[in-house]
């Protein structure tokens, strides 16, 4: 397996820091920054289910570029990953992997909202300060569940959260995406695995500079657009992300060329008028919504 230098790790009360050295410049690790929560303190699987076991949830399944899902409950989702013994020892393949994620925190319910006693508001765009709790992606994974190494498909900027557990990210810089093989703007997947990089298909993957980063329970995660990152569960945890935009990046996002797809860029319309014309949140909502359907 290959072995990768780590990304830099920051204390929590560095924001003079963050946005001198990393802010829209380089991925960053922000060690135990809301480790007090009571989302970090409660979030078990007996906390989540008795929460929101029997709300309903699209589960993907297979390879997570292909975008298969299958809708079971909560509690039936936990039973799974929590219980099968091939999951758990990673003898299934990605064709028949289970993960939770991208799943809209909100629809899990108040309660869990009300868990995130904590402010992130330097890590996070101005504009998404007011409502960002409802903006959050929820991932309930387990260990061995992987996402495949891609760039957002938003040209956004990504602040992840750890809740418990552990996960392993693998982060390239954007500008050396041409040596990842996507086939952008078509495509924002690799097919290397830059765990076990074959060179032989794969050569002008030797030059890249990839980092790693290993988050617990309480870490932050923040990486700037287009950030290429590989993702691997290394025991059953669950996290949270948010995609937010700037002014800058939400233009980038119109004329880098990585960008494809109608429905990209109507959201991303919509953000550009909260980030950069300042309508207000609460009034684009109702058009942005539909993202997370």
């Amino acid at each position: 397996m290959q072995i990768y230098p780590d990304v830099d790790y920051i204390a929590s009360h560095d924001k003079d820091l963050f946005f001198a050295q990393y802010f829209q410049k380089k991925p960053v690790v922000i060690k135990g920054y809301y480790l007090n929560s009571r989302a970090v303190k409660n979030w078990d699987k007996n906390y989540i289910t008795n929460v929101c076991g029997k709300t309903l949830v699209k589960v993907h399944y297979g390879p997570t570029n292909q975008n298969q899902k299958k809708v079971m409950s909560v509690e039936e989702y936990i039973e799974l990953i929590h219980n099968n013994d091939l999951l758990q020892e990673g003898l299934m393949d990605d064709t028949q992997q289970l993960y939770l994620y991208n799943f809209q925190l909100m629809k899990l319910g108040e309660k869990l909202l009300e868990d995130l006693d904590l402010n992130p508001q330097h890590l996070i765009g101005k504009w998404y300060h007011k409502n960002w709790r409802r903006d959050l992606f929820f991932f309930y994974g387990n260990r061995h569940t992987r996402s495949r190494l891609h760039y957002d498909s938003l040209g956004t900027h990504n602040t992840f959260f750890q809740i418990s557990g552990k996960k392993k990210f693998i982060l390239i810089p954007y500008q050396q995406i041409d040596k990842c093989y996507i086939d952008y703007p078509r495509n924002t997947f690799s097919n290397v695995d830059p765990e076990h990089p074959d060179f032989n298909h794969f050569p002008l993957f030797k030059d890249a500079q990839p980092q790693q980063a290993i988050l617990e329970g309480g870490d932050v995660l923040y990486m700037p657009p287009y950030t290429l990152h590989y993702v691997r569960g290394l025991n059953v945890n669950i996290s949270m992300n948010i995609d937010w935009h700037t002014p800058k990046s939400v233009m980038e996002a119109f004329t880098s060329g990585r960008v494809n797809g109608l429905i990209c860029h109507y959201w991303n319309f919509i953000s550009f008028l909260g980030v950069s014309c300042r309508i207000p949140n609460d009034v684009l909502y109702p058009l942005y919504k539909s993202q997370y359907r």
